[in-house]
């Protein structure tokens, strides 16, 4: 077996129903921490190099299409179309060593439906977002929940008054791209840092913090803002969504109205 297998079983259940209904159009993720616990003042990049090593190699082959069988007690033909899936998407990070900010997108990956949702519980430490499916924005709108769709930017901005905008926006003002294609058609695009070079990097991102935000006990963190075009791209989304909930209500009511009338239309 390969290290495909270490995975969440959702997920292969989930990358077997898109196949099944032809959903294999390219799917953004990203991944980030929603709020900063409260005695932290920031996050570190860190960690990438194992994930790309995973991704570099990530592919499915007979005997874990037998192992996924065998755990979810299913005849391996139901599993074959599994065979053969390998990551060949792009994967856009922040580099290990920069210092990130709650809200903060960590990396995005970008990958045929399929292949992102099987490669995603091993190869992050956290569950990542849908933010956009074949060309389409996307969204979450539950409570404590809601997600910014689209594929984003980080911008570094001076005494950490960083936006977060759209992946094609100019930089505001002095503003720093933080994100960098680091993977493209599932192979590197970038060398390896070094230990060294990660840690120079931490080092000049770390003088420029807030005291405030280094404080050990009640530290407080800086937060960063969204730019106006991904603020007014949420805005159409969510209108858009409110809209078809809006019209799926309206066809269950027709549909029902409709079932009652021909319940009562029957002769007795």
């Amino acid at each position: 077996m390969s290290d495909a297998t270490i995975t969440d079983l959702y997920e292969v259940t989930m990358a077997m129903s898109y196949l099944r209904e032809g959903m294999t159009g390219p799917a953004t993720f990203s991944l980030f921490v929603r709020d900063m616990p409260p005695d932290r003042g920031f996050l570190v990049a860190a960690g990438l190099e194992s994930s790309l090593d995973f991704l570099s190699g990530f592919r499915v082959d007979a005997e874990d299409v037998d192992a996924f069988a065998s755990a979810l007690h299913r005849p391996p033909r139901d599993l074959a179309p599994l065979l053969g899936l390998e990551f060949t998407g792009r994967v856009r990070a922040v580099p290990e060593g920069w210092i990130v900010l709650a809200g903060e997108p960590l990396l995005e990956v970008t990958a045929p439906l399929p292949q992102a949702l099987s490669a995603d519980a091993r190869s992050w430490t956290r569950p990542t977002k849908m933010v956009e499916y074949d060309g389409r924005p996307v969204m979450k709108l539950s409570s404590a929940k809601v997600t910014a769709p689209g594929q984003k930017q980080v911008f570094r901005c001076p005494r950490y008054t960083d936006v977060i905008g759209l992946r094609d926006e100019g930089p505001p003002g002095e503003g720093v791209p933080l994100l960098e294609t680091v993977m493209r058609n599932g192979r590197r695009t970038v060398e390896r840092p070094t230990l060294d070079e990660s840690g120079e990097r931490f080092a000049a991102d770390m003088a420029g913090l807030p005291p405030a935000a280094r404080r050990i006990q009640t530290p407080l963190a800086p937060r960063a803002r969204t730019s106006g075009e991904l603020t007014a791209l949420a805005d159409r989304v969510r209108r858009r969504i409110e809209d078809d909930l809006l019209a799926i209500s309206a066809d269950l009511r027709r549909d029902e109205r409709s079932a009652t009338g021909s319940q009562r239309s029957v002769p007795r």
